[in-house]
């Protein structure tokens, strides 16, 4: 049996509509692997709020995926993860930028809430 195209747009077809869970999945796993990481780290440097920022790129291209996404994320423990590590080394973080690291994944957060 074909494939059906459905509409004008690129994912509106049944061999494309799929394809961003596929970056969808890849997103999070990366966030669940930073997580981890961020748990024992005492590093000031991290990944996770950049991967953040892409992850929430999907809803706002693809707003059908925005269910998805919720299904997948785990936001109280990603956010409580975060906060231990920043407690941890926040200090290590030059003083110019700490405000705006909190700042910017209190934000983060926030927006993955609203999903």
């Amino acid at each position: 049996m074909s494939k059906k195209i459905y509409g004008k747009l690129p994912i509106e077809n049944e061999a494309a509509d799929l394809a961003p869970s596929i970056f969808i999945n890849r997103a999070v796993d990366e966030i669940n692997k930073t997580i981890e990481w961020m748990k024992s780290s005492k590093e000031a440097a991290q990944p996770l709020l950049v991967f953040i920022e892409i992850l929430l790129m999907f809803p706002a291209k693809f707003p059908s995926e925005k269910g998805y996404i919720r299904r997948k994320i785990t936001v109280p423990e990603w956010k409580a993860v975060f906060d231990e590590w920043y407690e941890r080394v926040n200090k290590k973080i030059p003083e110019e930028y700490r405000a705006v690291t909190r700042t910017t994944a209190d934000e983060l957060f926030a927006q993955l809430e609203k999903l």
